[in-house]
């Protein structure tokens, strides 16, 4: 056996299993070799035979999923323990525990008390963070070019995907095509109110100075507040300066584009929760809550914008939201991001708050796939569109207005998915989707109005 410490031992108690298995396979997408006992052989790596040497002698660093379950369990706890031993003799932080289910400061044992956690409530956020600790600890990643090709190869049967052909690829990213040169300074003969500024935020791009003067791509169309004047007070290209009245003026163009997307909601009806950050569809806005577009096929489509689900144990009305955000650094401009939320209500109208949003959103969404998710952000764009090409928030003239593709931004990749060869394994996951429908919506129960419906007339 060799004695080279280069892989990463997952250690976890069962009931995380499935945190476990995403884990290793996002560790091994990015490069590195991982020992965890729910692949046995992963990517020619078979499991040791002899775990307390394999994590002495092969071993570079330990992550530990420390929840409520691996505080108790026999073989996580000696794990753990052999771990801390390990790091103890080396003088060296040889395990990493990841806080998978906020697990309390009093309940962790006193060993661990001077060892750093990572917050894994959020497995995105927190698999950022362990990726940065790694990368400090300088762990080999010795399968950067193959890694994830065999993460692929892990999750999916074997020949279910081909070099012979090329997947499109679509981001959630939509390029700006069109941003205004000037970035001009506009002086009121009287301060603005809070109220005042914003009835103005619902109709007007303007990114904040003061109560007496704001920074915008044109005037404001129509009279702010009765008794203000407005005066021009100059301008600048900001593509020629690094700042504006002491702000960074790429960061001004990020707010005033911001701002432009959000009176194009505002024009279109949409609703903002202060709380989410999300523009969603209310109730009533769109004829039988449904949106009417072009769908990924070609066919006119439609897909409900608000709909209800009815479990055993509670009701539930679920909004189509998202949350907008605009980025640099994608491409050589700026794009717009579009990212999908639920806007999530009780049967009598009390919205969903705090840490019970994730729950409630992964109970109605857990049968939704690529094609739900797809077909829901291809009816935002349609919708702020008006089924054109081009979101258009229009400005006091054609230089003035901010205009964004609504083709996003994608592109081809190898290999492609052989869909021929997962036809025996759909069946199995439309049979399993059938039967948690069945459990979870018996006798009188309304069925989820969120499916998208094909070939719509009229």
């Amino acid at each position: 056996m060799k004695n080279e410490r280069d892989h990463l031992f997952i250690s976890y108690a069962w009931e995380d299993g499935a945190l476990a298995e995403w884990l290793t396979l996002k560790l091994l997408a990015a490069g590195y070799l991982v020992w965890c006992d729910r692949f046995k052989i992963l990517g020619g790596d078979r499991w040791p035979e002899r775990i307390d040497e394999a994590i002495k002698t092969r071993t570079h660093r330990m992550i530990h999923l420390l929840s409520s379950h691996s505080l108790h369990k026999e073989n996580p706890s000696a794990e753990r323990q052999l771990a801390l031993t390990i790091g103890k003799t080396r003088r060296e932080p040889f395990l990493i525990p990841l806080n998978v289910d906020n697990v309390r400061d009093e309940d962790v044992p006193w060993q661990l008390s001077e060892i750093q956690y990572i917050d894994f409530l959020q497995w995105g956020q927190g698999l950022g963070k362990l990726l940065k600790t790694l990368e400090e600890y300088h762990t080999p990643r010795l399968r950067e070019k193959e890694g994830k090709w065999i993460a692929s190869e892990a999750c999916l049967p074997r020949h279910v995907t081909t070099m012979e052909a090329a997947d499109v690829v679509e981001s959630n990213c939509l390029p700006f095509i069109h941003i205004p040169e000037v970035i001009r300074r506009f002086s009121f003969s009287r301060s603005l109110s809070k109220e005042e500024q914003a009835t103005l935020a619902h109709s007007y791009a303007f990114y904040r100075i003061s109560d007496r003067q704001v920074l915008a791509f044109h005037a404001p169309a129509a009279q702010l507040a009765p008794g203000v004047i407005v005066r021009d007070a100059g301008g600048a290209m900001w593509r020629n300066v690094s700042a504006i009245d002491g702000i960074a003026a790429s960061n001004i163009v990020s707010a005033l584009l911001w701002d432009s997307l959000r009176v194009r909601c505002y024009e279109k009806g949409l609703r903002y929760d202060e709380d989410s950050k999300a523009f969603y569809f209310p109730t009533g806005l769109i004829d039988k809550d449904r949106i009417v577009y072009q769908g990924y096929k070609g066919r006119k489509t439609r897909i409900d914008c608000v709909g209800k689900r009815t479990f055993p144990s509670e009701v539930l009305v679920h909004h189509l939201a998202f949350r907008l955000r605009v980025k640099r650094g994608i491409t050589d401009g700026y794009v717009a991001q579009v990212c999908l939320r639920l806007q999530i209500y009780t049967g009598d109208g009390n919205k969903i708050e705090g840490k019970q949003i994730g729950t409630k959103r992964k109970k109605i969404t857990k049968n939704w796939w690529n094609h739900q998710w797809l077909s829901r952000q291809i009816a935002i764009r349609s919708f702020l569109s008006d089924g054109s090409t081009e979101i258009i928030v229009q400005g006091m003239d054609h230089e003035s207005r901010v205009v964004l593709s609504s083709i996003p931004l994608g592109g081809q990749v190898r290999p492609a998915i052989d869909e021929k060869s997962l036809a025996s394994l759909r069946l199995k996951v439309v049979e399993i989707q059938e039967a948690e429908v069945l459990d979870e919506a018996p006798e009188e129960t309304e069925q989820s109005e969120s499916d998208e419906r094909e070939d719509v007339n009229g």
